[in-house]
């Protein structure tokens, strides 16, 4: 399913987080349109592969600049 994600036209990349579990799935996208063709293909994947296992898509998008976004922070060296 990840290699099958990754593959899709405006996906960075996906993989499966944690150590080797099989309940979780991400995909990292170029610009937003595209999180609704992951989701389509998720929310298909089961009946095209043949498996039993139905994929639930919970979609996520980054924090706009105005409500905090992504932020950096000067740590003085020498440790904590």
């Amino acid at each position: 399913l990840a290699d099958e994600t990754s593959a899709l036209p405006g996906v960075i990349c996906s993989g499966v987080p944690g150590a080797g579990g099989i309940d979780a799935i991400y995909a990292i996208t170029v610009h937003s349109s595209v999180k609704s063709k992951v989701q389509s293909f998720w929310s298909n994947w089961h009946e095209s592969a043949g498996q039993g296992n139905k994929v639930c898509p919970l979609l996520l998008g980054s924090s706009k600049k105005s409500e905090g976004g992504i932020r950096f922070k000067r740590v003085a060296s020498g440790g904590f």
